[in-house]
């Protein structure tokens, strides 16, 4: 039923063009990452300050925001060329 279900579900993501790479992405790595992140908070006594605290994580979070921020600005610019 499961693997049906995730055929049915795959399908429908194709059909209306959704990218299926990211989803599987994230299927694979994302109990990959709760664990760890659930052993990091244990091993911190609770204290989600962490996740965040070190200059590393910090630099990492703003590349993130930047890429997402690049991206969307992109695809906002293409949308309005397109309405030109």
């Amino acid at each position: 039923m499961i693997v049906l279900l995730i055929g049915v579900l795959g399908f429908a993501l194709r059909r209306f063009g959704f990218p299926l790479a990211p989803i599987m992405i994230g299927v694979v790595l994302g109990p990959l990452a709760e664990t760890s992140l659930r052993n990091a908070m244990m091993s911190s006594g609770g204290d989600a300050s962490i996740v965040v605290g070190s200059p590393i994580t910090l630099t990492l979070y703003r590349v993130l925001a930047l890429v997402l921020v690049y991206t969307l600005w992109r695809k906002v610019n293409s949308r309005a060329r397109q309405d030109v």
